[in-house]
């Protein structure tokens, strides 16, 4: 909505529930010198100020409190604010983007959130399903937040197929945030080079074991991105991993794998301690 809008300025995030009660109204409408004890000595432009022909997104609107509710209907309707503490209106132009996790017409039926401002804010609405209801999209956006954190924190760690299988038949009950914090809380914390089911089962808040992820081959590994140099290494590493993790020694899994024992070591050392080679 915002790229693809026609409004030039800036884009103004405010999250509704982060910021307390009292602090929020000064947030959003700004004050003027000496508006209240502690307030700055030349004033403040508020968020919704700041957002003059650009876009304001307010998340969790659920959470903004009733007498705000009031006052946000009044800049809407009027494009006009005005800051703590005076009596001038400000003309301001801007798109409001809303977004809640809760029921709003449950909340306007139970008068915790003002009719007028929820069919003011209902011109266009999206109902984002949770990812449990799109179990397609959890990989690719595990996949990407993976990459993203491999360059932030300077790492090459990527899922074995048990994993990928326990990722997507996890509920996620935080959704996008939860997967995001689960796999960051991850890549900081291990020093190796797969996130195996286990590990990743260990940071799952509300884990519960539905089928069997040591069923799933590794070659769902080869839906992932990357050139043929780059899958065909990822494919190894899984391999090898599922291969040492099954047998109680590198004796042992260099046999089921039909390799000398040498060659298993110096697989293992090539594989896990640097990136896979990429076209």
């Amino acid at each position: 909505l915002y790229e693809n809008g026609t409004m030039t300025g800036p884009f103004i995030k405010v999250n509704c529930g982060a910021i307390p009660d009292n602090l929020l109204e000064s947030e959003l409408f700004g004050y003027e010198a000496g508006a209240f004890t502690g307030a700055n000595r030349k004033g403040k432009a508020g968020l919704i100020e700041l957002a003059d022909n650009g876009t304001l997104y307010l998340d969790e609107i659920a959470d903004l409190p009733l007498p705000l509710q009031v006052k946000l209907l009044g800049v809407i309707q009027d494009r006009q604010v005005s800051r703590l503490g005076s009596t001038k209106q400000k003309s301001n132009n801007f798109r409001i983007i809303a977004a809640t996790n809760a029921d709003l017409q449950t909340r306007v039926a139970t008068g915790q959130f003002r009719a007028d401002l929820y069919y003011r804010l209902n011109v266009i609405s999206f109902r984002i399903p949770p990812l449990r209801q799109r179990r397609e999209d959890i990989f690719p956006l595990a996949d990407f937040f993976l990459k993203e954190l491999n360059k932030e924190y300077q790492k090459h760690i990527f899922f074995e197929p048990r994993a990928i299988h326990l990722l997507n038949s996890y509920d996620w009950p935080g959704n996008i945030r939860e997967l995001k914090n689960t796999l960051e809380r991850i890549v900081v914390m291990i020093n190796q080079a797969c996130i195996t089911q286990e590990i990743l089962q260990q940071n799952l808040l509300s884990w519960r074991e539905k089928s069997n992820p040591q069923s799933l081959p590794a070659s769902m590994l080869w839906d992932q991105d990357g050139g043929l140099k780059e899958k065909m290494a990822r494919f190894e590493q899984a391999v090898i991993a599922d291969a040492i993790r099954e047998h109680r020694t590198l004796g042992e899994a260099a046999k089921a794998l039909k390799i000398d024992i040498s060659t298993l070591v110096r697989k293992k050392k090539r594989l896990f301690s640097q990136r896979p080679p990429q076209n």
